[in-house]
């Protein structure tokens, strides 16, 4: 009878070995094709890439006032404007329906200049619905 449980015990013999050489190649296909989706789907603004967040200053009291960073402003001015605007309307059109904004400093406006925060752009903003 014992002979009989060996024979059909999963994960030994040669089968078991090819199963998880399989198993192991199928999860590393898995994990390469994640990690190059993130880097393909990243949004680009003047050819760089800006880490982007914007959050309401005091959740408790109102959402509409909000504040973006934006990392690695120094990599081009043009393209942290960009970002900052790009990421702020998104946050305005999610949460109110609006991409209306009334800046403290407009990124839109080039005469306007950054305030940086060693390499992040600090904008604030109100949603205006």
């Amino acid at each position: 009878m014992t002979s009989l449980t060996a024979k059909y015990t999963i994960g030994t013999g040669r089968t078991g070995k090819r199963l998880a050489v399989l198993a192991g190649v199928c999860l590393s296909g898995l994990f390469l094709t994640a990690c190059n989706a993130n880097t393909e789907n990243r949004q680009l603004y003047d050819g760089f890439y800006f880490p982007a967040k914007t959050k309401a200053v005091d959740k408790k009291t109102a959402r509409d006032r909000f504040v973006t960073e934006i990392q690695r402003a120094s990599q081009s001015d043009k393209g942290a404007r960009q970002a900052a605007h790009h990421t702020s309307t998104t946050y305005c059109i999610e949460n109110y329906g609006t991409s209306q904004i009334i800046w403290d400093q407009d990124p839109v406006d080039l005469d306007t200049p950054l305030t940086l925060n060693k390499d992040t752009l600090v904008l604030m903003g109100t949603c205006n619905p």
